[in-house]
């Protein structure tokens, strides 16, 4: 008698043991009896289903727990399969548990067939894990592995487009001045400059999208970029659009092309609430906050934005997800367009917010910074007039493109200044040092940022510091999303033109340098 009551206390024990184990285990465990019914789950299991233990257990495996391949095919037949042939079985990640027809998750795991001492197959084990947020990170891995990849893309394709669009742009604005009295001719330059100013622009949106970069600041007529950009994203589309622009809009200190695609991706986003066509209403206004406010900004001047649709609105539990990368509801979506205008929007030090009332559609307001000075802004405008170089100014321009290098000597000659040429920091290093010793010094310096197998504007811009701590330069790039273009004065350059520029852009910016003590 006393062996057998410590064997019983031994089972017991054993079974406590066991017990423990398996409502502790993350795992989702389910034990099936010969003919496939449910005898035992653990909390997992019921955790992972979403049902309680008594209305699983006694219940067919296919009635609480169905599972497809990724193919969609049952996985059931295989199951049935472990009982009968007493094989087992192995469910790879991309098994999809099916919990409703609104729910579905990725599993992985195994079945295993119990046998007794005789050999008899009296039942099997299922364990399941689910891997669904493994695979969702492991996606969002591979978005960005692959986003990665489309900016260094993008980065090159956009130097290159940026060089000849800057030698297109350059002979354009050349031929109007050229053309002044010729009202016809003027016109279709002028619209042949407008349609290459967009091609920048979106040039200008790729690279944002695919790498971000820090925002090229400067003052932005938002009026002009909101009607362009909402008659560009919104043609052929079934949707009014309704402006309320104030009149007195304060410039935005802001990247111009990054605000552009802002504009574009709330105003595309606004046309997808109303795939039937509906009533788009943008609102621009001054406003200027101050100490104490709710809002999460400094006290200043702002430019307040409003895009507001008349779809059938936000579902309250999405909105804390609206502007989470790779969110998204609509089956064609990437998820990127509205968390692409948060990330500009903050880059900006501005604030953007989201409220929807389900029928009544959704309204995006976004505050930017204002820009209080007599800044021209930066809007692309035909025919700008030039602006005359002071003193005849002697200029050294470094660049490794013969056709940037024709188009800067032709409106450096226009404007009054003597051109000299370098085609890499080196040579630029060496004739700015011949010229000191010879006692005619180069009043500029203007420098493109990346030479391709040679010595580049950001390091040569130090060399030259070295020789003249007062060295006036300009730094020049078809790559916008260099950061030395952001914040170039503390890289040592005095002002900064990015590629393509406009003649009347690119003499203004001389000039401000050359006056500058």
């Amino acid at each position: 008698m006393t062996d057998r009551r410590e064997t019983q206390l031994a089972l017991a024990a054993e079974k406590e043991r066991l017990a423990v184990t398996l409502r502790t285990m993350s795992e989702s465990v389910l034990t099936l009896d010969e003919t496939g019914i449910v005898r035992f789950i653990n909390q997992a299991a019921a955790q992972l289903l979403h049902r309680d233990e008594a209305g699983i257990v006694g219940q067919p495996l296919d009635a609480v727990c169905a599972l497809l391949d990724e193919d969609g095919s049952p996985v059931a037949p295989r199951l049935q399969k472990v009982l009968h042939a007493g094989t087992s079985l192995a469910l790879p990640g991309y098994t999809r548990l099916t919990l409703s027809a609104h729910r579905t998750l990725l599993v992985e795991g195994g079945c295993a067939p119990v046998k007794d001492a005789s050999g008899k197959i009296t039942g099997a084990v299922l364990v399941l894990r689910d891997v669904t947020e493994r695979h969702r990170l492991e996606e969002q891995m591979q978005r960005a592995n692959k986003l990665e990849s489309i900016g260094v893309l993008a980065g090159g394709i956009a130097h290159d487009f940026n060089n000849i669009l800057t030698a297109i742009l350059g002979n354009l604005s050349l031929a109007q001045e050229d053309a002044q009295d010729r009202p016809e001719l003027a016109r279709c330059l002028q619209e042949a400059e407008l349609a290459s100013n967009r091609a920048r622009d979106l040039t200008h949106r790729l690279l944002t999208f695919a790498k971000g970069g820090d925002p090229i600041l400067g003052a932005v007529a938002l009026q002009q970029v909101i009607s362009e950009v909402t008659a560009f994203t919104l043609s052929g589309l079934p949707t009014k659009v309704e402006f309320e622009l104030s009149h007195d809009l304060w410039p935005a200190h802001a990247d111009r092309g990054q605000i552009a695609q802002v504009v574009q991706n709330l105003v595309l986003n606004a046309a997808q609430a109303m795939p039937g066509g509906g009533i788009l209403r943008l609102a621009a206004c001054n406003e200027t906050v101050h100490t104490g406010t709710d809002l999460p900004l400094i006290p200043g001047d702002y430019i307040r934005l409003t895009v507001a649709d008349s779809g059938s609105g936000i579902p309250p539990k999405n909105l804390p997800k609206i502007f989470d990368p790779y969110f998204t509801t609509k089956r064609q979506g990437h998820g990127l367009g509205l968390a692409t205008v948060y990330s500009i929007v903050k880059k900006h030090r501005g604030h953007i917010e989201v409220a929807s009332t389900i029928g009544k559609g959704a309204t995006f307001t976004v505050w930017l910074p204002a820009l209080q000075t007599t800044a021209t802004t930066t809007t692309p405008t035909a025919g700008s007039r030039l602006a005359a170089a002071p003193g005849h100014a002697k200029v050294l321009f470094m660049d490794d493109e013969s056709s940037i290098v024709a188009i800067a000597s032709k409106i450096l000659e226009r404007i009054g200044c003597s051109v000299e040429i370098a085609y890499d920091g080196y040579d630029a290093i060496k004739k700015y040092q011949t010229a000191r010793a010879q006692g005619a010094p180069f009043d500029l310096v203007i420098m493109d940022l990346t030479v391709p197998g040679g010595m580049g504007g950001r390091e040569a811009i130090q060399k030259l510091r070295e020789l003249d701590p007062g060295v006036k330069a300009i730094v020049s790039s078809g790559y916008s999303g260099d950061p030395v273009l952001g914040d170039f004065r503390s890289f040592g350059f005095r002002g900064m033109v990015a590629k393509p520029y406009e003649i009347g852009e690119f003499s203004r910016t001389i000039q401000a340098v050359l006056d500058e003590n």
